[in-house]
């Protein structure tokens, strides 16, 4: 023990806990008091260099005159053997206050503060929290906090933090960190009042948020009106809240907005404020609340899920009645994009704003739909009709996407029945019609599927380049049209063309008329294409007809491709000029679950992008042709028995969108088309029925199909990509803040930006994050969402004009303050801009 005390002896004469560092004093005067004499032996033995040890025996005057006449350079110790005395009681008083910093008193808080590197003025503070430190190990946590000084102000922030397990001292993550303890785990809860200081976390809450909490129990109460006065502050009328009048915190509300604001968006934290809102949304009844509310009361709002179900269901049931307030419901949704709970609804949202579309397409096409020659119409359908198929596939693709199916009901049915029994009845009967008064099928001037070797890859027979053909099965033009402008963002070139499919229109045929040919053929009684006398069928079959017309030239399975590593690719396309890559992520999940269809048909347009992404970065650019052998009809709906058809009595062969007969069939509803066009003379007939009518047929599988005439069935895309190595991909659309003024009055500001250039081809759209902090990196406002996606649209109208709530702190109006915009997608700061703030804090939510 006496060699710790002489170790602390010898710190504190080197002035290791000395505050004074201003006067740089020469010497150091420390009494020591030792009011048991446990150390009066150990003083007359000790002897230390430059320092005279002075025991205290009611000498003060010759104390008083050896320090201040006859002993000047020396260090002096003074040994009291008594229990300090107080005020006049003191005749040292004066020189000992001069020396208030060299205290000493080798008790085990003394001890406590060499060990932690504390001064003597930190005594108070130690000793409050002596059950946190009768830990070694929470003791040992203290000590290596990293922190640059430990001090009173601090000390009750960093047992608190070491409490909470967390690094930072800042008082918004201690605020969060209790909060998350209350939902985790009660035990390390309670510990955080038992060896931490409730009377200090109970400050915490109410000097931030303007709280009257007392005790410990009144803490779940703050938790509640926390959340509830973020919810009053977004509500045009707060009186309609007032029944919860108790759990609003009226006096620094610009603070608990900041504070929940950030806690929402804090990925680490955000779970705890769910939990809070929810058990809030269920106590205090809140859908009923909402209930006796218009949506303009509390459309600005997120701090309860409710807020946007409620959202969601009136516009689902404006929908349903045909009001068609479209640019209402677009407004609702746009501004609840960037709220919080949107993300968590999103395939709701995405629903709303496909069927929104679908109706705004429907009505804009009404009368559009008219007979004309095939060329006319097949250029309608691929600029404008293909739409309408687009928003059906994804209006689907949601739902199925949405657990809770219940309020959707209604207003699927409306759309489907809108779909199938408006849009492709007369849609199909028409382009039947149009076929049927045709001279020959293929009497148009659009290229015939059978002629794409010819007229896109053998053009490159003589060049040096490289031409990879993609072909995906079932890959429909409308899902080829969204993936052309997923190609844009990275190719040098992405156009998309259109091709005349053959008629029947199913995969053996599809994939043989996209090969090198001269003569098609169909093995007799079977759906097996012979290609200029040769099968087709099989992969090695296609490649081997491929090389005969290109000796350097290779067919590959796309699921074989994404076996390979990338330097396998560059191995097994060394030295071919001509790449065919068979996809069938579509036509596979038609064929075996075809009410996955739409979810295929997304996942397809990902892998192909992702392919031509991955081809492009292996071989430093590419030129490539993505097209399909055939398209695809489907419709969700039970198939009625209206919708189907006799089977053709002579066929030779049957199937579920068209039959082989040998002879002209002149059957009611049936086109019967020439096979001549496509297999030669005497080929005989394939039956297919008008419209979107099939063969009757037991069993399932018949919601999908394929084979017969339709424009979703036969008209085939054709995109035509290139990419080079010095191909950039486009750019994200900037936002400026388009203020004159950079200075801060209100604790509520609104600030303008612009989006700098409108979204397209060349400019993707991009979300940006906006919050205000000091010099520091401390975050001072909420943060804001801008969605920066404005197309087509004059500069005058890209400006965004967002609110900004700062916290109730003394700012410096000296002292510079930064908006700062981020990119969400990277997390990287893409502006940083200087402000100054000059706030007189008042309320300014006006409660």
């Amino acid at each position: 023990m006496f060699d710790e005390v002489l170790e602390l002896l010898k710190d504190t004469l080197k002035g290791a806990f000395s505050r004074d560092t201003e006067r740089k004093r020469i010497r150091k005067i420390i009494f020591w008091y030792d009011s048991k004499q446990e150390y009066e032996d150990f003083i007359n033995e000790l002897e230390l260099e430059d320092t005279e040890i002075i025991k205290y025996d009611n000498n003060s005057f010759w104390i008083r005159y050896h320090i201040e006449k006859e002993e000047l350079n020396k260090n002096i110790i003074i040994y009291l053997p008594f229990e300090r005395k107080k005020g006049i009681d003191n005749d040292l008083l004066d020189l000992e206050t001069a020396n208030s910093d060299l205290l000493f008193n080798p008790d085990s808080t003394t001890m406590r503060l060499k060990n932690l590197g504390l001064t003597e003025d930190c005594r108070k503070i130690i000793n409050k929290y002596a059950k946190f430190f009768g830990n070694k190990k929470r003791e040992a946590e203290f000590k290596n906090f990293d922190i640059e000084e430990k001090n009173n102000d601090n000390i009750d922030l960093i047992i608190t933090a070491i409490m909470l397990n967390i690094k930072s001292i800042n008082e918004d993550d201690i605020l969060k960190e209790i909060i998350r303890y209350y939902f985790e785990d009660e035990k390390k809860y309670e510990e955080l009042f038992k060896f931490g200081n409730e009377e200090f976390i109970l400050s915490l809450f109410n000097d931030t948020f303007g709280s009257n909490a007392n005790s410990y129990d009144d803490l779940l109460d703050v938790y509640k009106s926390l959340v509830f006065t973020y919810f009053a502050t977004s509500l045009k009328d707060i009186k309609k809240a007032s029944r919860y009048s108790k759990y609003l915190l009226t006096k620094k509300t610009t603070n608990v907005y900041v504070f929940i604001n950030n806690l929402m968006r804090d990925k680490t934290a955000r779970e705890y404020f769910e939990k809070l809102s929810m058990d809030i949304e269920t106590e205090f009844g809140i859908i009923d609340l909402l209930n006796g509310m218009d949506i303009e009361d509390y459309c600005l709002s997120d701090a309860f899920i409710s807020i946007d179900k409620n959202i969601i269901k009136y516009i689902v049931d404006k929908l349903f009645n045909s009001i068609g307030e479209y640019e209402v419901y677009k407004h609702y949704i746009d501004t609840r994009e960037n709220k919080y709970w949107y993300e968590k609804l999103e395939n709701e949202y995405n629903l709303l704003k496909n069927s929104i579309a679908f109706f705004e397409k429907i009505n804009s096409i009404e009368n559009a739909i008219k007979i004309v020659d095939i060329d006319r119409f097949a250029k309608d359908y691929t600029d404008n009709f293909y739409e309408v198929d687009t928003l059906y596939r994804k209006i689907y693709f949601y739902y199925d996407s949405i657990e809770d199916k219940d309020i959707f009901i209604n207003l699927k049915n409306k759309i489907e029945n809108i779909y199938v029994n408006d849009f492709m009845s007369e849609l199909s009967i028409k382009w039947s019609d149009m076929i049927e008064n045709m001279p020959k099928y293929d009497s148009n001037r659009m290229t015939l599927q059978k002629d794409f070797y010819k007229n896109y890859i053998k053009p490159f027979n003589d060049k040096k380049d490289r031409i990879i053909v993609i072909i995906s099965d079932a890959f429909r033009y409308e899902c080829a049209k969204e993936l052309n402008s997923k190609l844009k963002n990275f190719a040098s070139k992405s156009d998309i063309g259109y091709m005349q499919g053959i008629v029947p229109s199913y995969t053996k045929l599809g994939m043989a008329s996209l090969l090198p040919n001269k003569e098609l053929s169909r093995v007799k009684d079977s759906d097996d294409i012979l290609v200029d006398g040769q099968v087709s069928s099989s992969l090695k079959d296609r490649e081997l007809l491929l090389q005969k017309e290109n000796i350097d030239s290779i067919a590959v399975k796309y699921d074989d491709l994404y076996e390979m590593t990338k330097l396998e690719w560059k191995k097994l396309f060394s030295g071919k000029k001509v790449v065919y890559i068979y996809h069938d992520t579509i036509d596979n999940a038609g064929e075996h679950n075809e009410n996955t269809i739409f979810t295929a048909c997304d996942k397809a347009i990902n892998e192909l992008e992702k392919l031509v992404r991955d081809l492009h970065t292996t071989f430093s650019g590419i030129n490539a042709f993505i097209t399909a052998d055939h398209g695809f009809f489907y419709k969700r709906g039970k198939i009625e028995s209206y919708e189907k058809t006799s089977k053709i009595v002579n066929a030779t062969k049957q199937k579920t969108r068209y039959s082989y007969s040998d002879s002209l069939s002149n059957e009611e509803g049936i086109l019967s088309i020439n096979l001549d066009y496509v297999f030669g003379k005497d080929s005989g007939y394939v039956n297919i029925p008008k419209g979107n009518i099939i063969f009757a047929r037991q069993g399932s599988g018949i919601n999908y199909v394929h084979g017969g005439i339709l424009p979703q069935e036969i008209i085939i895309p054709v995109i035509d990509f290139k990419s080079t190595r010095t191909t950039e991909q486009s750019k994200k659309v900037g936002i400026t803040y388009s203020g004159l003024s950079t200075k801060i009055t209100n604790a509520i500001t609104y600030l303008e930006f612009l989006q700098d250039s409108n979204v397209d081809d060349n400019n993707k759209p991009c979300r940006y994050l906006l919050h205000f902090e000091d010099e520091d990196g401390n975050r001072i406002s909420d943060e804001c969402t801008i969605i920066a996606n404005y197309e087509n649209t004059e500069v005058k109208d890209r400006f965004f004009r967002e609110k900004f709530v700062f916290k109730n702190i003394t700012y410096d109006r000296n002292k510079p303050y930064y908006l700062v915009i981020i990119d969400e997608e990277t997390g990287i700061e893409s502006t940083r801009i200087k402000f100054y703030i000059d706030i007189a804090i008042v309320n300014n939510f006006d409660f």
